[in-house]
């Protein structure tokens, strides 16, 4: 998880979510939804429900250059979503890899699969923030002083002499 480290902060009340109990039980029954939902009934969208409730006031914030942003992390994971399926969608297209629907001709793959990448990245959060929680920045001294010094540096072309 080292872009967290490095430029992105995670942001809700109260601090540390990604290691609160509801986030993991959301994260087993997303989980167990991918595999039980061909023998019971989906609950996908109850999960889509809940992780709303649970992360909507979660805040993403991150460094672009030298400027911080924010946005909330539900738009994070949908839009990583949507670029994962054009993706996908790219890749079918071009024949790396059909699904078993797409032998005989390609077709668009279902926008039912944005809401599963959504669910996955969800778990995805989830277990690396098990084990390898994410750290508060020190915004003063060591290497973040370094850092600031060498971005407002400017850059140098080396010629080959």
């Amino acid at each position: 998880m080292r872009p967290t480290r490095n430029f992105i902060k995670i942001c809700k009340s109260p601090p540390g979510f990604e290691r609160d109990p509801r986030t993991r039980l959301l994260s087993i029954a997303i989980y167990i939804n991918f595999f039980s939902h061909h023998y019971i009934i989906d609950l996908r969208w109850l999960l889509f429900a809940l992780a709303g409730r649970l992360l909507l006031r979660t805040r993403i914030h991150f460094k672009v250059w030298h400027r911080h942003r924010s946005m909330p992390l539900l738009l994070g994971l949908v839009l990583v979503s949507v670029f994962i399926w054009f993706s996908e969608n790219i890749g079918t297209f071009t024949r790396i890899w059909l699904y078993p629907s797409q032998r005989q001709g390609w077709s668009m793959v279902s926008v039912d699969k944005l809401g599963s990448w959504f669910l996955l990245l969800i778990i995805s959060y989830t277990l690396v923030s098990l084990v390898n929680a994410p750290r508060e920045r020190r915004e003063e001294g060591g290497a973040s002083a370094v850092r600031r010094k060498l971005n407002r540096m400017p850059d140098f072309e080396h010629s080959r002499s």
